[in-house]
This record gives C-alpha cells, structure tokens and sequence, in this order.
C-alpha cells in the first residue's frame, strides 16, 4: 500500500463509505486498531521511499530521474512513452530524485526547502516530512547529476536550508524497497502460498470426503469446485 506496508486499498461508492468505516472501525477495536491521518501516511511513504504524485512526480518528471525505471519494461511491443525512454536511457540522466534524512531531530521538513550541494543552492525539496522511525525529518528532491554516478552524486556534501539556517543531510538514492516479506523476483509471500495450497486442498479433497460421508450431489460438488477455482488462480497468479 502507500504507507509502505503489507494492506488494502479500498474503493467503495460515496454512500456506502460511512457505513464501511464504521464497520471496519468496529472490528478493529479487538486488534487495537487506531485512527490515522493524512501526516501519518505521510511519514510512513516517506520513510519507504514512496513518490507523492503531485509533489515528487508529476507529467513533468522523467520515469527514470525519478528513479522508476524498475517499473517499465523495455522489452514488450511499443507503448505511448517506450521511444522517450530509451532517448532518456541513451543520453544519460540530468537530474536525479534522492532522498534526505537531517542529522539534527528537532527541525521539521514540508516542501520547496533549498537542497545545497557542497554549499551551493542546486535544487529544493519536493516533499517532506518527519521520519519517526528515523527520529528526524526526511526529503525529497531532484539534484543535478549530468555527466555523474550515482555515487558521484551521493560522495558530496549536502544541507537543506530550513528557514535560513544551513541543517546537514544524509541522503541515499531513490531506489524503492520492495514491499514487507515479499521476494520482488517472484512476488511470492508465506502468507499467499499457504493461501494456495489450502486452497488447493478444499478444492480436490473436501468433494471427496462430503460425496464419501454425507451423499451429496454431484451437482454441487461441481459448484464448489467451480467456486474455489477462482481464490486458487488468483492467488498462484498473484503470489506464484
């Protein structure tokens, strides 16, 4: 999800939403569920290194500068923005988004701050906030990096101006971290598995044993079978 967590996202009409909150809210009580807000999500994005679409990227942003380039796939057929791409992964990149975390705990980070590089203004921040995982404030911004590695990029010194005072920064590059427990080469979880071969199981041994102990008809086995199949491919296709 967008907090950087194992969840749902979930997409409900406007009238039903009051009803699923409160539903939802509800059953959440015996595991202790809290309510959140939107600074909350914020800082659990930014801590993972998840892009604010508005703010971190917007139309104007390359897929590649903003250190997406995981997320397209050269080598399918042509599609709107493949030639782009490729002129941008031939002529190198000009800017690139990295990640800032201040050394000092107390100042606060939002936006538009001034990213300096080896003291000299190259660039602002598109999106802040307080890491509380890190115990200090942390950022996002584009620097210049024509002609340069990612670890030229990384070996200089950088500060981020906060209401005119100079805060030193530790900074990494924008690469996001797959989700929790999840192996990005296969997207296999122990959770999902286990959904699949459980599944699995119902669908070809509980027929048997209901037709062997209780009778019942074939028709209905047919349904149930029909009715597990769909849980089994989407979790082999998911997970698998």
């Amino acid at each position: 999800t967008y907090v950087g967590e194992l969840g749902w996202e979930v997409y409900i009409s406007a009238d039903m939403a009051g009803h699923v909150f409160e539903v939802l809210h509800a059953a959440g009580q015996q595991m202790g569920a809290k309510l959140c807000g939107m600074h909350m999500m914020d800082t659990c994005r930014i801590e993972k290194g998840f892009r604010h679409f508005g703010h971190d990227i917007t139309a104007e942003d390359h897929i590649l500068e903003a250190g997406l380039g995981f997320a397209v796939k050269l080598d399918k057929p042509a599609f709107v923005g493949r030639d782009a791409v490729l002129r941008k992964k031939e002529a190198g990149l000009e800017r690139r988004l990295v990640q800032f975390r201040l050394t000092d705990p107390e100042p606060l980070l939002y936006h538009n701050e001034p990213v300096l590089r080896d003291g000299k203004i190259v660039g602002q921040l598109s999106s802040g906030a307080y890491g509380h995982h890190f115990g200090a404030a942390m950022g996002m911004g584009y620097v210049p990096c024509a002609g340069q590695s990612v670890d030229e990029v990384l070996a200089s010194s950088y500060e981020i101006d906060v209401a005119g005072h100079r805060t030193p920064s530790g900074q990494t590059p924008m690469r996001t971290p797959p989700a929790p427990n999840v192996n990005p080469a296969s997207g296999d979880t122990a959770q999902g598995l286990g959904f699949a071969l459980g599944a699995y199981v119902l669908w070809g041994f509980l027929p048997l044993y209901l037709k062997a102990v209780s009778h019942v008809p074939a028709a209905e086995i047919v349904a149930h079978r029909i009715i597990w199949a769909v849980p089994i491919a989407g979790a082999l296709l998911i997970f698998l």
